[in-house]
């Protein structure tokens, strides 16, 4: 089974997000110390599109939807 976070950064990645900053936000959305939420993404100042598709992705993540089988 593929780690999660590798598959939410990867998703993260074919939106458009660079690969450092989707690095970062999966392995915040992973750890159990920092929730990532709109509130979070907006410190990247990423378009108004980006930042819906990846809360659609981190709240994939989050439930458990989001995962290679």
């Amino acid at each position: 089974m593929i780690d999660p976070r590798i598959v939410l950064k990867e998703e993260l990645i074919a939106i458009g997000i660079l690969f450092k900053q989707a690095s970062i936000i999966a392995l915040d959305a992973g750890s159990s110390q920092v929730i990532v939420n709109k509130k979070y993404l907006d410190d990247f100042k990423f378009s108004e599109m980006i930042t819906t598709k990846a809360l659609e992705m981190i709240t994939r993540f989050y439930s458990g939807e989001l995962s290679v089988e």
